[in-house]
């Protein structure tokens, strides 16, 4: 027996697709804005910038963290209750930090309880959850949701920065706060696949319920492990990561302690997000005709190149310039983390595999931050940290060519 395809209302997964990308709107503009904060918290608490970086660097660990047994559970029950429950730590972290008068409290509220939030509500549950309802057009749909992290740092950024200068950096995480308890409305939308509506995933021609399509089949989380495509692909994310987050927590920092004005230096992070869009989507769509590696090898290849022109970078122009071409190139490798990873071991277990793999932004986005606080601390200069985040940016990109689909049977 068939399962029927609905034709006179919008296919459903539309409805998962724009719940998802409100989720990462808000879970990632609120991760990416904490540069805004840097210089605000360093003020507050008198602390060096290498021990103010281990907040965000230690938030992304335990966010990795929470997103594997988030991607566990999504694989078994579901992302509706494990995505509102993040909705809900997220909102109430925030709320917290806005309230921290000791620098314990920052680690606890933002780091361990944002980290908490964001690791229930983003990545492996919305990213899975979209790659069961959309098959022919996967890699657009994906463009899409990762669309909302470009979105979410062109909005956060400026308003956090915007809230700060009219009131104060706590009246900022209080407002932000209060508006990410939306999540936990967005959730109530999502529905685990297809087939539990009784419908076909977009895109997915005939299939009966008791014959899924191989792809479903997938590699089991124990499989995986034992694979060298994951370890490989771990690795090459932990460089990528690394040198991704080294920009987004120190860009404005860096370009205050320079001389540019401080909302000046709050829109490159807008225009990374801005041009981020048309990356994520039009490289998701690309690599969808041509293939994931060849267009995550020239994502990877771009930044590296423009770490290189962030030393040199001493002007306005100069900025804008690097957060244009470093947008786009990182618009258009974030979709592929998922999609590659859909494609190399399936989707039946894909929640739990690609928590795996997102565990390298944990890894790489801990070590990225708090190495480049640390050699500003030393130096005075972000210069040799951005030359490290280049060569991991070009050895992520001469891994992939190593990624081979695994053999089963």
């Amino acid at each position: 027996m068939f399962i029927a395809s609905r034709k006179k209302r919008p296919h459903y997964g539309w409805i998962i697709l724009a719940a998802s990308f409100l989720i990462a709107l808000l879970t990632y503009g609120v991760q990416y804005s904490f540069g805004v904060f840097l210089t605000e918290l360093e003020e507050e608490f008198q602390w060096t910038r290498a021990m103010i970086s281990w907040v965000p660097g230690l938030h992304v660990s335990f966010m990795c963290v929470f997103g594997l047994f988030a991607g566990w559970f999504t694989d078994r029950y579901g992302p509706r209750v494990i995505v509102g429950i993040g909705g809900f730590f997220t909102g109430l972290g925030l709320v917290l930090t806005s309230q921290v008068s000791a620098p314990w409290q920052l680690y606890v509220y933002y780091s361990f309880m944002v980290g908490l939030g964001i690791g229930f509500c983003a990545g492996p549950p919305i990213f899975t959850t979209v790659s069961k309802w959309f098959v022919e057009r996967r890699g657009l749909a994906l463009g899409i949701v990762a669309s909302g992290i470009g979105l979410g740092t062109i909005v956060m950024a400026p308003v956090a920065r915007y809230l700060i200068s009219a009131y104060s950096w706590q009246t900022s995480y209080l407002v932000i706060g209060f508006a990410t308890w939306v999540i936990i409305v967005a959730a109530l939308l999502l529905k685990k696949q297809p087939e539990d509506i009784g419908v076909l995933p977009n895109g997915g021609g005939s299939q009966t319920r008791h014959n899924p399509p191989p792809e479903l089949k997938g590699l089991t989380l124990s499989q995986a492990l034992r694979t060298r495509a994951l370890w490989l692909l771990i690795i090459l994310f932990i460089f990528a990561f690394a040198g991704l987050l080294m920009v987004m927590y120190h860009l404005v920092a860096h370009a205050e302690d320079i001389g540019i004005p401080e909302m000046t230096a709050a829109t490159f992070l807008s225009v990374i997000g801005a041009t981020s869009i048309p990356g994520r989507i039009l490289v998701g769509s690309a690599s969808d005709k041509i293939g994931r590696k060849p267009v995550l090898i020239f994502c990877l290849l771009l930044q590296a190149v423009m770490m290189l022109w962030l030393i040199k970078s001493t002007s306005v122009w100069m900025f804008y310039l690097f957060a244009v071409i470093w947008g786009f190139g990182y618009g258009g490798w974030a979709p592929l983390m998922p999609a590659i990873t859909a494609e190399l071991f399936g989707l039946r277990h894909m929640g739990s595999i690609l928590g795996l793999v997102a565990f390298s932004f944990g890894i790489g986005g801990a070590a990225g931050p708090a190495l480049a606080g640390h050699i500003y601390t030393a130096t005075d200069s972000y210069s040799t940290a951005w030359l490290i985040g280049a060569v991991g940016m070009f050895l992520a990109a001469m891994i992939i060519p190593l990624l081979k689909v695994p053999r089963t049977g």
